[in-house]
């Protein structure tokens, strides 16, 4: 689906990469997921991080942010360098100046993480109905896997196709 999207879009940003988060915030960790046991090509990182992991479950859920984060005191002091009394005192204003500095980080540097494209392609204003394919088939595998602002994107695919074929547990 983020294949599909970023090519749908075809946004003049940049995707964000590994080294773009590291370079806002170097202490994002990372974990390597791979989309096709045994095979190297398909090895894909994905970032672990506290708050910007609630960020995205907020935005993928369609939910409202609850920025009361667990275990984000260690990665607010080291970003904001500051002593963990500061950030418990003030901890939701720091997480909320977190997310402004990188929603900032990301405009500044014209990139877009994975939920801005499917956010993008979602929009009709932005993606107009004529820039998504006309499909024969659309096969959608894992379908209870997909979050619901993943469902908005595979249903402006299927009013495009002539079949469509879900599949999951």
């Amino acid at each position: 689906l983020h294949s599909m999207a970023t090519l749908i879009s075809n946004s003049s940003f940049k995707i964000m990469e590994k080294k773009d988060l590291r370079q806002f915030d170097p202490m994002i960790t990372f974990k390597e997921d791979w989309i096709k046991k045994g095979d190297g090509s398909t090895i894909r990182d994905t970032p672990e991080h506290p708050i910007l992991s609630a960020w995205s479950l907020a935005i993928q859920t369609k939910e409202a942010f609850d920025h009361n984060v667990e275990d984000s005191e260690d990665v607010l002091c080291n970003y904001f360098k500051c002593n963990i009394s500061e950030i418990n005192r003030y901890k939701l204003t720091y997480i909320s100046k977190y997310i402004k500095s990188y929603l900032d980080f990301k405009k500044n540097n014209r990139f877009l993480d994975f939920d801005d494209v499917l956010i993008n392609i979602t929009d009709s204003e932005k993606v107009p109905d004529h820039k998504f394919p006309k499909l024969k088939i659309l096969i959608i595998d894992e379908a209870q896997d997909l979050s619901n602002l993943q469902w908005d994107f595979v249903e402006r695919l299927i009013k495009n196709s002539t079949k469509i074929y879900l599949s999951g547990d």
